[in-house]
């Protein structure tokens, strides 16, 4: 039997008789119509070529009308109701600025030369484009003027824009990797000899890549401190409390603290630097690698010293084999130490000396910079002097059974000239570091161990993967596949606030995690996802990383928080060794151990994070639009980049241009907003018709007035929070933990209509989150239906750690006591990261 005949599309087109549907006619009606004010509006009549050319093509088409027919059709079916299509030009306020234009007028001629090209700068920078792209743009817009209104080349750009930022080209040689000068004094290369291995050097150095590029750190500081109102944010704003029981920023440390104390540093005009080195590969097919050294000013305030725009950058390294880190700090170390000793002279004859103090590196780079052994040698731990031990062949493992004392910077900076001296390896140390020549540089926590790398990707990712593997299918920590089903039901039902940026995955995808991801999945997602899967003893142990962790990134951290996460770490790794065995003991895991007392040196773990440094490795690389000379193109687009604060200052620049290269350059901004005492309403107001029920709840509170508006979206100290939403299912920013340990589901922000009233309530549900654990099926969420209004006052933003009813009870009281001292949240970037202290609800059946 032959299949059925489908029924022909569009029928009607076909059939006289049929009847068109009335949606296809109104479209057609309305498509019509904005043709015709289209005509009206270019009343210009055709020249006869242009008739002669529309008839041909009327007379070439056959069915024009039906095919015309089948385009409004197919518009028609894209633009359904559930599916619509946002046009600029389609909705009504865009069809009247379209029907008042006249196409005939002459362009707005009021934006200046200089303006142009800042405008598409910016816009080049914001989405990427080419260097040819960019004089293809600028010739455009050259044709459109009938004259060259805009410089038609990158050479002049770069006069105008670059003319106080260089770049210069340093060479080395390409057997050694020994220093060799920069460019200009290169130009007699073919008669120079390396003066290690006696190699001629040749004109070829460029063309091969043995070279490097480094920017002068002295202009850009000094642009950053000629900012208008910078000189106040900086030396005129009193810095965080300076006691010895509160860490909240890099002076709050011990090493400042001494520096101060001697009177080394001068709080009121001297300057701090945190710089770093990490390489990030570029091409997907091609090994090689870019290095930057990034630094910055630690004197910033904190909601901009984490900003993308302040890293700035000092030295560009690539290719496809890792720096050789003496021969690549060469000129930044010089150029430091005159910093450090003479001093940066700015604005008007103030003179500010830039003390060098934190180097951010992972465990591959540091080793070099301190010219010490790796961590797979003996003696690699450089903040201890623990041997290390050999297991299963040739790896060298870090067991616990023995303590052994800490290193201090006199004792290395010794044992470095010892080193020296004899040729020979001194515990680990194998000679002078260039380092030792910076003012002030602690040779030891002067490189502060990276949370990021060390614990994250490094422990953190090695617990996971212990449990995933199926080499150890035979252990009790293994998570079968039907285990890692039910952790991934659990991951993947969170719905966190909009503030962690990447959503929870299933932990079959945790080799492309990010360290990010790794992050909330140690503080936020791990215990709970666990719990009753993995054997209780594993996920207490793994609560002592994260409650440790937790207490390190708050924003103030009390000398209780520092003792009660070193005792945690100190268990943890010993618990380590006792769970999975003396062969997992690593480096990474090792470390965990000195972490607590680069807080105590430094302050809380954000502020010496390779996060932001990160973020600026990624920034590099999308300049790279081209497979030769990578490095000159990042170098030569970052400063222009960064030379344009400066000129803004000398050329005349309006406020809208100003406004519209800032939409570019930053993320979308909130078009409504309305500040209320210390809320910010973004979505507006509403009037709130409350039923009997929510009447009680709001006399409870002495709310009698009937006239009350609500919104579903405010900010309250940097934090957002929002209504549920049906539409969003992946996030929640609408419940908040109260003063009284209870949480609340937000229904609505209400506000008095009072012109004189200023109060703000939250109104919503009392939710109660079971943590016990003690009988399965617990875990649940109970919802009292009465409803409640609260008081701003009593209201809470604090995160609360979600294992807490999982830790035994002397743990349990004290972090109790540390919490009740200090409040905040895990920072990483101090504008997004007070958003980190909302509640997150970690599968407990709340969305």
């Amino acid at each position: 039997m032959a299949p059925p005949r489908k029924k022909r599309y569009k029928t009607y087109l076909c059939n006289p008789k049929l009847m068109i549907p009335k949606r296809t006619v109104r479209r057609h009606n309305e498509t019509n119509a904005a043709d015709s004010s289209i005509l009206i509006v270019n009343n210009d009549t055709p020249s006869s070529s242009e008739q002669h050319n529309q008839s041909e093509d009327i007379i070439g088409c056959e069915d024009s009308d039906s095919d015309l027919s089948s385009i409004n059709m197919s518009l028609d079916d894209i633009s359904s109701d559930d599916n619509e299509i946002s046009d600029p030009v389609e909705d009504s306020r865009g069809k009247e600025i379209f029907d008042e234009m006249a196409l005939n007028d002459s362009l707005n001629s009021e934006t200046t030369r200089f303006e142009a090209l800042l405008m598409i700068l910016h816009y080049s920078f914001r989405h990427g484009l080419s260097n040819s792209a960019i004089i293809d743009l600028i010739s455009l817009i050259n044709k459109i003027a009938g004259t060259e209104v805009l410089p038609p080349s990158m050479y002049l750009l770069r006069k105008i824009f670059s003319s106080d930022f260089r770049y210069d080209i340093h060479f080395y040689c390409k057997v050694c990797m020994t220093y060799l000068g920069k460019m200009p004094e290169s130009e007699a290369l073919t008669s120079t000899v390396c003066d290690v291995c006696s190699t001629k050097m040749n004109s070829k150095l460029l063309n091969d890549g043995h070279f490097f590029i480094t920017m002068p750190i002295s202009p850009q500081i000094k642009q950053i401190l000629e900012e208008p109102g910078m000189e106040q944010k900086i030396f005129s704003v009193p810095s965080a409390p300076n006691t010895c029981d509160t860490l909240s920023d890099l002076k709050n440390g011990s090493a400042f603290s001494r520096l101060i104390k001697k009177g080394l540093f001068n709080i009121n005009i001297d300057l701090s630097v945190t710089f770093n080195t990490d390489g990030s590969p570029i091409f997907k097919s091609v090994k090689n690698s870019l290095w930057p050294i990034q630094f910055r000013l630690n004197e910033l305030p904190l909601e901009e010293r984490f900003e993308s725009h302040r890293n700035l950058v000092a030295g560009l390294w690539f290719g496809s084999k890792e720096p050789a880190m003496p021969t690549f700090f060469t000129p930044f170390l010089k150029e430091a130490k005159v910093l450090s000793k003479e001093g940066l002279v700015w604005g008007y004859g103030k003179a500010s000396k830039v003390f060098f103090l934190l180097c951010v590196a992972d465990s591959v780079a540091k080793p070099q910079l301190q010219n010490v052994k790796q961590f797979n040698g003996k003696y690699g731990c450089p903040y201890c002097y623990h041997p290390g031990e050999i297991v299963e062949g040739n790896q060298i493992r870090y067991p616990v059974h023995t303590m052994y004392p800490n290193r201090k910077n006199k004792e290395m900076r010794d044992d470095m000239v010892e080193a020296e001296e004899t040729g020979n390896v001194v515990r680990g140390i194998k000679g002078l570091s260039p380092f030792c020549l910076l003012p002030y540089f602690d040779i030891v926590y002067g490189f502060p161990i990276d949370y990021m790398h060390c614990c994250l990707l490094g422990v953190v990712r090695l617990s996971a993967n212990l449990w995933t593997s199926s080499a150890n299918h035979s252990e009790e920590y293994y998570l079968s596949e039907l285990k890692r089903k039910k952790v991934d039901e659990r991951l993947q039902s969170i719905s966190p606030p909009q503030c962690i940026s990447r959503r929870p995955r299933p932990l079959s995808d945790m080799v492309h995690w990010k360290a990010n991801e790794w992050r909330s999945w140690l503080l936020f997602y791990a215990i709970p996802c666990l719990d009753n899967i993995l054997p209780s003893k594993y996920v207490k142990h793994m609560a002592l990383l994260s409650s440790a962790i937790y207490n390190l990134l708050q924003n103030y951290i009390s000398k209780c928080d520092v003792d009660t996460s070193n005792l945690f770490l100190h268990q943890f790794v010993i618990k380590f060794e006792e769970l999975y065995g003396k062969k997992h003991m690593n480096f990474n895991v090792h470390l965990l151990l000195h972490l607590s007392k680069c807080v105590s040196v430094w302050g809380p773990l954000w502020l010496f994070s390779a996060f932001t440094f990160e973020s600026g490795n990624g920034y590099l690389v999308k300049l790279v639009k081209g497979t030769k000379g990578a490095s000159q193109q990042i170098a030569s687009k970052y400063c222009i980049f960064a030379s344009i604060p400066k000129c803004i200052q000398i050329y005349t620049v309006g406020n809208d241009v100003l406004e519209f290269c800032d939409k570019l350059m930053t993320y979308r901004r909130v078009k409504r907003a309305m500040k209320i005492s210390k809320v910010t309403v973004i979505s507006g107001f509403k009037f709130f018709n409350p039923d009997p029920e929510e009447m009680q709840a709001l006399a409870e509170i002495n709310v009698q007035d009937k006239n009350i508006l609500f919104t579903k979206k405010i900010i309250l100290n940097s934090v957002m929070f929002m209504i549920k939403s049906k539409k969003s299912k992946k996030c929640n920013d609408s419940i908040v933990k109260l003063a009284d340990n209870t949480y609340c589901e937000a229904q609505k922000f209400i506000k008095l209509n009072n012109a004189y009233s200023e109060q703000q309530h939250l109104f919503g549900k009392i939710i109660r989150i079971f943590l016990s654990t003690s009988v399965a099926g617990t875990r649940s969420s109970d919802e009292h239906r009465i409803q409640v209004a609260i008081s701003p006052e009593v209201a809470d933003s604090e995160l609360p750690l979600p294992h807490l009813g999982r830790l035994p009870a002397d743990l349990q009281r004290a972090i109790s006591g540390a919490r009740e001292k200090t409040s905040g949240a895990e920072r990483r970037r101090p504008r997004r990261h007070h958003a980190s202290s909302r509640l997150v609800h970690l599968g407990y059946g709340v969305r």
